[in-house]
């Protein structure tokens, strides 16, 4: 099978291609009317489709632009400079796909589109007749399916009890009262993606006590969909990541693939699901599924429609954002999603559609200006227009419980039993919420020990691990009614330095202000969650100024932040530790003080050494995880081994403890007595304990989200990552040092994780080839999409320290000493809580405090 196909949307001949000047060009196709964008700049040509990544609007010039190279969205005023093919609003946001410009020998040229071949081709199966009965697919709530597929049961996104966003979404229908059953008997269990109407910890906790072992099954995203399983203290056993693309063969009739989306890759997935040969496609929340690539002529096919669960903008005030205004553009962007959905249904002409996975109501007393105002699309509209467009396709707008025969549903799109609606007398729109349960857990979170003291903020901040940015945001903490709290929070974070200034800085910025509902933000930085839940949720009121969309902001606080919450543990014995103990009534707390302060200074994290057979699996066996999995496959990927010199050169470095490249990195054979050419990557964390292999390879793995393999561009930082799939690498040697500080990072204890890679080919524009099967461009067997040869993975020992090791004589330097911290430093405190202790024996009212 090929790795993608190839095919010309555009040409032009020599009369028209001499015709174009400098600038931005808008050229329609004589065979299919779409339209493409080619920017000409002396003899070098660029192009795209006339898409925007974000929703698909269409482009037109801007004509705000001075220069001839921005073109605007039409649908949300995105900007695209065409001549980088970067999106300059919001800034730091999307890469534009380019097309491929070929140079004719006639002196015309062509636009070519290269795609991969589509994955749901791969062995095809013919349609076998459905008897009736066979496939009955169930509306429950809101993006909550039940398909029966045979003897099997397959559920979709199961938000069948509680809120979403903290408190902002509530279901609008009622679930059947046998839902929750349903559930638990359910054979598999697909979850699209991460946010909480479709992946509800209320929900599964029902299903965690009566069946943990159900298959969940979740697409391979690089912010995993159950990133927060651990805190939810929700016991799932049986929780399957599956690749991209490929099918999941469940028995001889029944298989499903997971599709990621083009916009959200991050984050968003689609499904397509086959019995005995019949398509059902979902795709979900997906803004452009599978990058806007579907497979057409479903059986079935889903998809949202209501619009509006966002923020933006009915958080949003000041300036512009009146309530007139707000829905103005509501209603507009309702009216642009029905007609983008209506025209993907007709391109895509499924023999029966579904709109659903919109069936939300902002229920809560103190939201009931969302409610009035943030008006959704109804799914009768959306059918009524695909019916206008296409009215070959059957539309099925389903009331919970009711269920779907698709065998007769096929052989008669007419039928009157092939859909059996629920009983009359069944209650469908809920009138009830159990409100005071989910708030006051939320608002647990107010009374917490840590925001008695407000170096939580600086805390909460650098574990986000968002600067660098030249953003002000003023976070203001709002009662229900977003009034500011007089005793509740009022800071500002300066995130160019991470920086708590009292006042806004003098220099050219961007600002933000934001209210939020103060038990929600609590329980958000109390929990590490998402800002989703603030945001989405609409438990906030934003302003900005100027009012530009900060994409690189709020995506890193939706998506990306760490994947393990604060350690608050820790942030309350630091605290301990730099204020002392400030009541001293007695010896007890007083000897309690001392010992804890002696323990911590004394004790040591132990950090795992290179002779450590754990600690080589682990970095051996997520190096090969990452590079069997990247995506487009690779066609020569080597199966990576551990290299005890790499090791060894990993640890010599690492013992500097600065938080920088090896200056030997390209000095010949200063890195290994037999590699001429070697990599490296470096990591860093702090408190030592926080260090493990899995943690820090993720944070280098995680940029392959900014990563585009086709034009190999980045749109962030991408080196860790495909230094970690460089094909040509084929031994690894990692160290971790622990560091009293790290230069150019922290100052204070830390961990200093290093990895060097062997053999670095730099002169491939790629990190590896795409251009066959998996194992088709290498020699070996092939195991797990990786080429293994016995000769190439056998570890060797090597008798060698390289010649600027610091361990060596003559090569010392100057750093912080661990005797000081281990041996002096308890000493003096242990003198110091002595000495209190005998001042307080002498004179008992010394240390005592009001």
């Amino acid at each position: 099978m090929t790795a993608q196909t190839a095919k010309v949307v555009l040409s032009l001949d020599a009369e028209a291609a001499s015709s174009l000047k400098d600038g931005v060009h808008f050229k329609k196709s004589a065979e299919d009317g779409k339209c493409y964008i080619i920017y000409k700049n002396g003899k070098s040509l660029r192009a795209c489709k006339n898409q925007c990544k974000h929703q698909g609007g269409l482009f037109i010039k801007d004509i705000e632009d001075l220069d001839g190279r921005t073109v605007k969205c039409t649908k949300h005023n995105w900007k695209l400079n065409v001549s980088t093919m970067k999106y300059v609003n919001p800034p730091d946001s999307f890469l534009q796909d380019e097309l491929e410009v070929e140079i004719l020998d006639n002196g015309g040229f062509q636009l070519v589109e290269l795609n991969p071949v589509d994955p749901w081709l791969t062995d095809p199966r013919e349609p076998l007749e459905l008897q009736e009965g066979e496939v009955k697919v169930t509306y429950l709530t809101h993006a909550c399916m039940e398909l029966q597929l045979g003897e099997l049961r397959f559920m979709f996104d199961p938000w069948l009890k509680g809120p979403a966003f903290a408190r902002g979404w509530w279901l609008l229908h009622e679930p059947p009262a046998d839902s929750l059953d349903r559930l638990c008997a359910a054979d598999l269990i697909y979850i699209s993606h991460m946010h909480s109407d479709h992946l509800s910890y209320p929900t599964l906790k029902v299903l965690s006590e009566r069946r943990p072992d159900v298959p969940i099954y979740v697409g391979d995203t690089s912010r995993p969909v159950f990133w927060y399983l651990e805190q939810s203290q929700v016991k799932l056993t049986n929780i399957n990541v599956v690749p991209f693309g490929v099918w999941q063969n469940i028995d001889e009739h029944l298989r499903f693939m997971i599709l990621m989306d083009g916009v959200h890759p991050e984050m968003d997935t689609c499904i397509i699901v086959e019995y005995k040969g019949h398509k059902i496609l979902n795709t979900v929340d997906c803004t452009r599924p599978n990058g806007g690539r579907l497979p057409e002529k479903v059986d079935l096919m889903m998809s949202d429609f209501a619009g509006g669960a966002s923020g933006f903008p009915m958080t949003f005030y000041g300036g512009k954002y009146t309530d007139s205004w707000k829905e103005q553009f509501i209603r507009n962007e309702r009216k642009k999603l029905l007609n983008y959905k209506a025209l993907l249904v007709k391109s895509l002409q499924p023999r029966i559609y579904c709109p659903f996975a919109g069936y939300f109501v902002e229920a809560h007393p103190s939201d009931r200006y969302i409610k009035e105002t943030n008006v959704k699309n109804s799914p009768e509209n959306l059918n009524a227009l695909i019916t206008k467009h296409a009215p070959d396709i059957k539309t099925w707008t389903p009331k919970p419980g009711a269920v779907l025969d698709l065998g007769l549903a096929l052989r008669d799109p007419m039928s009157s039993e092939a859909i059996i609606n629920p009983p009359a007398s069944a209650q469908i729109s809920k009138d009830s919420w159990d409100f005071d349960l989910y708030v006051d857990e939320l608002n647990s979170a107010i009374s917490s020990e840590i925001f008695k003291h407000q170096s939580w903020i600086q805390f909460y901040y650098t574990w986000a691990g968002f600067k660098h940015y030249n953003l002000v945001v003023r976070m203001i903490e709002s009662d229900d009614n977003f009034e500011p709290l007089t005793d509740g929070y009022d800071y500002l974070v300066d995130f160019l330095d991470l920086s708590f200034p009292p006042t806004r800085p003098d220099r050219e910025h961007s600002y933000v202000e934001i209210k939020n509902r103060i038990g929600v933000m609590r329980h958000v930085v109390l929990h590490g969650c998402l800002w989703d839940d603030l945001y989405i949720g609409f438990q906030n009121r934003i302003s900005r100024d100027p009012d530009v969309y900060h994409h690189k902001f709020w995506n890193h606080f939706q998506t990306e932040l760490p994947l393990r919450g604060p350690d608050w543990d820790q942030f309350l014995q630091q605290l301990l530790l730099r204020l002392g103990i400030r009541s001293m009534r007695g010896t007890v707390l007083m000897l309690l003080g001392a010992w804890i302060l002696l323990n911590s200074a004394a004790s040591s994290v132990k950090l795992p050494e290179i002779t450590d057979r754990t600690f080589i699996d682990e970095c051996v066996r997520e190096h090969n995880k990452a590079r069997s999995s990247v995506i487009p496959p690779a066609s020569d990927m080597l199966y990576m081994t551990w290299d005890e010199a790499l090791a060894i050169t990993a640890r010599a470095w690492a013992k500097n403890c600065e938080f920088k490249h090896n200056i030997h990195l390209f000095e010949v054979h200063r890195m290994h007595p037999k590699f001429s050419s070697v990599g490296e990557n470096i990591w860093t964390g702090y408190p030592p304990s926080s260090f493990s292999v899995v943690k820090a390879m993720d944070s280098w793995i995680s940029e392959k989200k900014d990563y585009t393999y086709q034009s190999d561009t980045c749109r962030g930082v991408c080196g860790h990552y495909t230094q970690v799939v460089r094909s040509s690498s084929y031994k690894v040697g990692c160290a971790v040092q622990l560091c009293p500080s790290v230069a150019h990072f922290y100052d204070g204890e830390g961990a200093l994780f290093v990895c060097n890679y062997a053999p670095v080919d730099w002169s491939t524009k790629h990190p590896y080839q795409s251009l066959g099967a998996p194992c088709s461009g290498c020699e070996g067997t092939c195991e797990e999409k990786l080429c293994r040869s016995q000769e190439r993975d056998a570890e060797k020992s090597y008798n060698w320290t390289p010649d600027w090791d610091p361990a060596l004589p003559g090569n010392e330097k100057s750093r912080p000493s661990y005797v000081a911290i281990l041996v002096f430093r308890p000493l003096a405190l242990l003198f110091t809580f002595l000495t209190a202790y005998a001042v307080h024996y002498k004179y008992p009212n010394t240390f005592c405090y009001d």
